[in-house]
């Protein structure tokens, strides 16, 4: 049996022993002889938690390159500021680069359109001359034959000719103008003479002056006095003998004519004044000498035929006239 002051002394002994025991710097003091060894009990490191994975950073963008800016010139120094150190020019303040803006398409110009001095712009009044310098016109003129000439180639006295005429202005006097017209007709007339058919045709020519006076902007007056030449061409066909008999004359005379024109439209046209069209209504009196016609055999006929006359023919008569024209 072991005395108890030697078991008090064993346990204080035992405590500072543990306590080395579980230093792990710290090298363990020997124990005392005859002491039981004390285990120290394992040390349990407890691993750290694993850390969650950082997110992925997506790099900035690159920015665009800086546009070089090209420093201002520095004025010319003075001689006395030769000496002094050059000044470093401030720096541009840098912009941002915003987006250059799409370019539009630039409209097409208007096309220049250049008025001649011959032409009316167009948007301007159409306006027609009172009386025009140049004139055309085409129509019908009768004339009433009384000369018994005339009766063996129609039923009646009237003779209607297809008739043109034009007219050119050559200047005025006053409230006249004076103009040169020309005409030419041309007619044909058939009946029977003696059982026999007869055929007459006329082809007439006139110039000379006209007289001209406005009475409106759209009406106005004329008159003339015109030389004419007519050539006359009749023939008759026999029919017992199977002959052809014909004559062809000239006859010259006057043709006097009193009338108005009268302008009912207009229009724009690449002219010195407008394009008016008219109506042209005139009277008058056609006087031509007298002519004698002999109609001689031709074709087939006997060698002795003989020659056969008719009572003279003098062309003229009243006559009147009606025309549709233009003019400007």
């Amino acid at each position: 049996m072991r005395h108890p002051s030697f078991r008090a002394l064993a346990l204080l002994l035992s405590v500072p022993l543990t306590a080395l025991a579980q230093a792990p710097s710290a090298p363990s003091a020997p124990s005392a002889p005859g002491a039981p060894e004390v285990t120290p009990p394992p040390i349990q490191v407890t691993p750290p938690p694993e850390l969650a994975p950082l997110p992925q950073t997506t790099p900035p963008p690159e920015l665009a390159p800086l546009p070089e800016v090209t420093p201002p010139a520095a004025p010319a120094a003075s001689p006395a500021a030769n000496d002094a150190p050059p000044s470093t020019p401030p720096a541009a303040p840098i912009a941002a680069k915003k987006p250059a803006p799409r370019a539009q398409p630039k409209p097409l110009p208007p096309p220049v359109v250049e008025p001649t001095s011959d032409v009316e712009p167009p948007g301007e009044p159409v306006e027609a001359a009172p009386i025009p310098a140049v004139a055309a016109w085409l129509g019908v003129n009768t004339l009433w034959v009384p000369s018994e000439g005339f009766d063996p180639f129609s039923e009646d006295d009237a003779l209607s000719l297809f008739d043109l005429g034009a007219a050119l202005s050559l200047g005025s006097a006053g409230a006249v103008d004076i103009a040169a017209v020309v005409s030419w007709g041309a007619a044909s007339s058939q009946a029977d003479y003696r059982a026999q058919p007869a055929e007459l045709d006329v082809m007439r020519l006139s110039a000379g002056p006209e007289l001209r006076g406005s009475l409106s902007d759209r009406f106005y007056w004329h008159g003339r006095l015109s030389p004419t030449a007519t050539r006359l061409a009749a023939s008759l066909d026999e029919a017992s003998s199977g002959a052809t008999f014909s004559d062809d004359r000239w006859a010259f005379g006057l043709d006097a004519a009193l009338g108005v024109d009268l302008r009912f439209a207009e229009t724009a046209a690449p002219l010195p004044a407008a394009l008016g069209f008219f109506v042209r209504v005139e009277a008058g009196y056609a006087w031509t000498q007298s002519a004698e016609l002999e109609l001689e055999a031709h074709g087939d006929a006997p060698v002795r035929t003989e020659t056969l006359a008719l009572p003279d023919l003098a062309l003229g008569g009243p006559s009147l006239r009606a025309s549709l024209g233009a003019g400007f």
